[in-house]
């Protein structure tokens, strides 16, 4: 079974519960945050032989450490939004000696923004479609074409509800 992104199966359940969206949100951002507890917890133990055993890990360890070092935790906060610099970035931080909580509860604000603007997003989908002009553009009618579709599926989803 191919694995999904954790935004995008969030999106999907978003979209689905739109009256849940918020606590499917923080759910996510609390499994986020719980699992880079487990990853430092890990790494702390095993230091030297996760970083030897990985080298993509160690490379992307030595690139994120120098902003981590830098910046601390408001940075880990900031990398965590991004799907793809969680785990280099945890072990960063752990490296440069923050503390598990620091780096759980940075991560867990970092999802938490990401996850409630998503949300705010799909929650907003329908009147942005209203209000976007007919586009000559490829991609303006594309992106307007997807959004009405989103529109149309959360509007059919809305009768299932009641």
């Amino acid at each position: 079974m191919p694995l999904l992104p954790a935004e995008l199966m969030a999106a999907s359940l978003m979209v689905i519960q739109p009256h849940r969206a918020r606590l499917i949100g923080a759910a996510f951002a609390f499994a986020a945050a719980t699992s880079a507890l487990i990853l430092v917890l890990v790494i702390q133990e095993a230091k030297s032989y996760v970083l030897e055993a990985s080298p993509v890990l160690a490379d992307a360890v030595a690139n994120s450490s120098a902003v981590i070092l830098e910046y601390g935790a408001p940075a880990l906060a900031v990398l965590s939004i991004f799907p793809d610099t969680p785990r280099p970035s945890i072990a960063a931080a752990t490296a440069a000696g923050l503390s598990p909580s620091t780096i759980a509860t940075s991560v867990f604000l970092g999802k938490m923004a990401l996850y409630m603007g998503l949300s705010l997003l799909l929650q907003r989908a329908p009147q942005l479609v209203r209000r976007l002009p007919d586009s000559s553009s490829p991609l303006g009618a594309r992106v307007k074409q997807k959004l009405q579709r989103l529109s149309a599926f959360q509007r059919l989803m809305g009768r299932f509800k009641n």
